[in-house]
């Protein structure tokens, strides 16, 4: 039983990543060693999640009844990869940004949309 319960949580995990790597419109360029050092950086943070694959994903969600003003939660966005992780975005990353909830957005961050957003 243990194990048939080891076996479905590793297929959601692995489905949950390929969901992942399915939407975002870019393709993570990181290397290994910048990977596993990510992975060790945020280790610790309970919002931010680092795949092997080179996705940095930031989820916050809401209590019910609660709901997003979507101008605050793009900025908040574009604040978190394209200044706080920016360069981890420089080094090959591609940031998802999820804002779970009634109003909430779910987007992805390159250099060159952040460089791109920048000059706007």
């Amino acid at each position: 039983m243990k194990r048939i319960v080891l076996s479905v949580l590793a297929a959601m995990t692995l489905m949950g990543c390929q969901a992942t790597t399915q939407e975002s419109p870019y393709v993570p360029t990181a290397k290994q060693k910048a990977i596993e050092a990510a992975q060790r950086a945020f280790a610790d943070q309970k919002l931010v999640d680092v795949t092997d694959d080179g996705f940095i994903i930031f989820t916050q969600g809401l209590e019910p009844k609660q709901y997003w003003r979507t101008s605050v939660i793009r900025e908040a966005g574009y604040d978190i990869a394209c200044d706080k992780l920016l360069p981890f975005v420089e080094s090959g990353f591609v940031v998802q940004v999820r804002f779970k909830g009634q109003g909430g957005i779910n987007d992805f961050y390159n250099a060159e949309r952040c460089a791109s957003m920048m000059t706007n």
